[in-house]
């Protein structure tokens, strides 16, 4: 129904978390309901005549099906952060919260080295969540590395 209604209008569809309607068929671990509605996606991305912008977003682009991949004519990346970028997100969301470490710190940047900027946001409000919870008055490295362990 989705397709139907976009092949009657213009417009820009974006489908969000995309990984979980085009993951990867030969995946093991999958069950044949999976496969039954990635090959359903695949027949209406095939079958679509409109004239509507086609998105689609995820975090996991390994586990996507091949076959998906053929069906965009575009990919654009959005790499990690760098050092720099994390510093900017830290500043922006830790704005007006007392801590206990700069946001140059080495050790600090290590944390979210390997981290999405949403995946940092996240962090970020779960230690702050946690020094509110424990009445700390200043946010610590201790409190960040403990909300980013919760990631893994």
């Amino acid at each position: 129904k989705v397709f139907d209604f976009v092949s009657e209008h213009s417009m820009v569809v974006l489908f969000d978390e995309f990984d979980a309607i085009g993951k990867e068929r030969s995946d093991s671990g999958e069950h044949g309901e999976l496969r039954r509605v990635v090959n359903a996606v695949l027949q209406m991305m095939d079958a679509y005549q409109g004239k509507s912008l086609i998105l689609a977003a995820t975090n996991h682009e390994h586990i996507l099906d091949s076959a998906i991949w053929r069906r965009f004519d575009e990919k654009i990346d959005f790499p990690l952060p760098d050092e720099l970028q994390i510093q900017q997100i830290l500043s922006l969301k830790l704005r007006g919260v007392r801590r206990q470490f700069e946001l140059d710190d080495k050790s600090i940047l290590g944390i979210f080295s390997t981290k999405s900027g949403a995946d940092i946001e996240r962090i970020v409000r779960r230690a702050v969540k946690r020094m509110i919870l424990r009445s700390q008055e200043f946010l610590t490295v201790k409190d960040l590395k403990q909300a980013a362990s919760r990631e893994s």
